[in-house]
């Protein structure tokens, strides 16, 4: 593909079919949804794929920290999407998959029924210092304790083991070449702007990103352009947690949709 990447993909066809397209996070990969692909299947056309740096994405050549821009990742989205022939889609992303998605909102509304994020918070500004001891962190720590680390914003043990099997395969440059890129950012004039249904889950256990959006809708006014779903017993990768009620909760939306 254009970008010198080459995106992996796992695509269950059902043609005629709306398309759900789920886009995961930082350190995680097209993997995280194998239950929604199960689940889903019989119904819609459902797609997912690793992001750049992820899974089994490649690229010819060494990617820069200026390649890893969520406007970038998201122009992957959208040329995928036209090489699968897929017109539109209902996007459902977590954590940095989110942002992604706002990104692609920004880029072209067209391509969306529309936009649900979990785990995902709408504008972030953290200083240029704060960046940079965050990134020697990351340079000092083995990786083993990173992925350690990742472990511990699931909640069930069938999280905890998936999290540290998809971040065991993504590598820390490809973290150190991210991180930049989610530490400062607005989706807040995206939103505004927006004509499109938006949806929020929020996993109540994911208490750093809730508190986050709790501050943003108390002092930014965006609130009343949100549908918002709670889930119990579930934190920041909440599919993972509960994968039953996550998926209720997803078909819900888009049979609420449907035309």
């Amino acid at each position: 593909m254009r970008n010198r990447v080459n995106i992996s993909y796992q695509l269950s066809r059902n043609f005629n079919k709306e398309t759900l397209l789920f886009v995961h996070g930082l350190g995680a990969n097209l993997t995280q949804f194998e239950k929604q692909h199960l689940f889903f299947k019989e119904e819609y056309q459902v797609l997912s794929l690793s992001l750049r740096g992820h899974g089994k994405t490649s690229s010819l050549h060494e990617l820069k920290l200026e390649d890893f821009g969520l406007d970038k990742m998201a122009q992957d989205i959208i040329e995928l999407l036209d090489k699968l022939k897929i017109n539109k889609i209902h996007y459902i992303g977590n954590s940095m998959g989110g942002n992604i998605g706002y990104a692609l909102l920004k880029l072209d509304e067209s391509k969306l029924f529309s936009l649900i994020t979990f785990g995902t918070t709408l504008e972030l500004n953290k200083s240029q210092f704060l960046v940079v001891v965050i990134r020697v962190i990351y340079k000092l720590l083995p990786y083993s304790a990173l992925v350690r680390l990742a472990q511990y914003s699931g909640v069930s043990e069938y999280a905890k083991k998936k999290i540290h099997e998809m971040f065991s395969t993504t590598s820390k440059k490809t973290l150190l070449k991210l991180l930049p890129h989610l530490v400062k950012f607005s989706h807040l004039k995206t939103i505004q702007e927006s004509n499109i249904p938006l949806f929020i889950i929020q996993g109540e256990r994911d208490q750093e990103i809730n508190s986050l959006l709790d501050e943003i809708f108390l002092n930014r006014g965006i609130k009343d352009k949100f549908y918002y779903y709670k889930m119990k017993n579930a934190g920041h990768f909440t599919n993972l947690d509960n994968p039953d009620r996550f998926n209720l909760i997803i078909k819900k939306i888009v049979k609420k949709l449907a035309i």
